[in-house]
């Protein structure tokens, strides 16, 4: 259990940090600051998602589903937020960092078996 979250934690890191070098909006210092910035979104997508999930579900349930995506937004920049060292810059370039971490997130589901 603790080797495929270690695994997972790592590859954020490196999301993020590419992240950084693909898009203009996103800003990391640091290789550090890329690593909390992917314990921060992995504790808020654990502890704070789930609650804002269940407060939005009527909203999602009308847009049938889309709006989950404002919510993984809403959990990355308040991450965003946390983190010195990691800046989102504008709502388009935290909405497009939002996709591209969802399906990079599918794909690792593939790759890294959960334990």
């Amino acid at each position: 259990m603790m080797k495929s979250f270690l695994i997972r934690l790592g590859l954020f890191t490196l999301a993020f940090y590419g992240a950084s070098h693909i898009f203009r909006g996103v800003y990391v210092n640091n290789l550090w600051a890329s690593f909390l910035m992917a314990v921060a979104f992995t504790f808020l997508n654990q502890f704070i998602k789930p609650v804002l999930t269940v407060l939005a579900l009527p909203v999602t349930v009308l847009t049938l589903g889309i709006f989950q995506l404002f919510v993984n937004m809403a959990v990355l920049l308040l991450a965003d937020w946390l983190v010195d060292g990691f800046h989102i810059y504008g709502w388009l370039s935290a909405f497009v960092l939002t996709i591209v971490l969802i399906l990079f997130n599918i794909i690792i589901s593939f790759l890294v078996p959960k334990d």
